[in-house]
């Protein structure tokens, strides 16, 4: 709807709004109790004058009322859907729900992590998955601030990943970042970054199932072997 409309909207709803007072005050009225003269024994103004005051506070209540829930409530939930700030999971919560704990940094953890971050990279780069983050520079290096939380746009995953080095055992997922390629092998990289990383919850359970990840280190080291063996 073009801005010009919505502000009409809003400015009949306000007249409405005022109506509406007056004939609230009317039934008070009607009800035997008269608020304006109670107000005019009180402070020195005529009723006539309090009548207005008291339909003007009304209508300002009610259009606020009927502005929020009508108006402001649904724009509000829109722009946190845009945002991607609703019903999101961090990096820590995505590897529990497919069955690896965050703080597992054994080998054989690193090797499910990895495998699920790569996944989760192709996806974001196939725009199946969103991911959101705040942007900065300078992987493992220093960066004084960072910018508002927003989607990362699909390409940059051609690019970029999320190293499960970085991810299991961190103690805070809102410091963790992705890495540039270039920065593979403990480098350092110039190129753009998010920190504060989370994906949609409802893509996440799509793409992933519960604790898919979850297989006892037995049998990790079972199919390696067998995998060795092959080859």
């Amino acid at each position: 709807m073009p801005e010009m409309a919505k502000l009409l909207l809003r400015v009949l709803l306000g007249v409405a709004c005022l109506i509406a007072s007056r004939a609230m005050l009317e039934a008070l009225h009607l009800a035997g109790w008269s608020p304006e003269q109670i107000l005019a024994r009180s402070i020195m103004l005529s009723a006539e004058i309090w009548i207005w005051i008291l339909s003007a506070i009304l209508a300002l209540l009610l259009w606020a009322a009927f502005d929020y829930f009508f108006y402001r409530r649904k724009l509000n939930n829109t722009t946190s859907a845009k945002n991607g700030s609703s019903k999101e999971v961090n990096i820590h919560e995505f590897l529990r729900y497919i069955g690896i704990n965050p703080l597992d940094t054994s080998a054989y953890a690193q090797d499910r992590a990895h495998a699920a971050l790569n996944k989760l990279r192709q996806l974001a780069t196939n725009g199946d998955v969103k991911l959101y983050g705040k942007p900065g520079f300078k992987y493992r290096g220093f960066r004084l601030s960072w910018g508002p939380r927003e989607l990362i746009n699909t390409f940059y995953w051609r690019n970029a990943q999320i190293s499960c080095v970085d991810v299991l055992g961190a103690q805070n997922t809102a410091h963790l970042s992705t890495m540039p390629d270039e920065a593979m092998g403990g480098g350092k990289s110039d190129k753009a970054v998010y920190r504060d990383l989370s994906i949609v919850r409802s893509e996440l359970r799509r793409h992933f199932k519960k604790d898919e990840s979850k297989l006892s280190p037995s049998s990790h080291h079972v199919g390696a072997r067998k995998a060795r063996r092959a080859s």
